[in-house]
């Protein structure tokens, strides 16, 4: 009954630390992505506007 208590406890707290890790992976993907995405159109637009000219 131990082991298998130890095993589940185990079990929990590695897909909690899963959980917090894919949290914290989204949170740094979205606050990266979001002022590089905004660089990267504006970087698009000034392109299209020098090639254009």
């Amino acid at each position: 009954k131990n082991n298998c208590f130890i095993s589940s406890w185990e079990t929990v707290s590695i897909v909690s630390l899963f959980c917090l890790f894919v949290t914290i992976v989204k949170s740094l993907v979205s606050f990266v992505s979001s002022p590089l995405f905004k660089a990267l159109t504006n970087f698009r637009v000034l392109r299209d506007q020098s090639s254009s000219i």
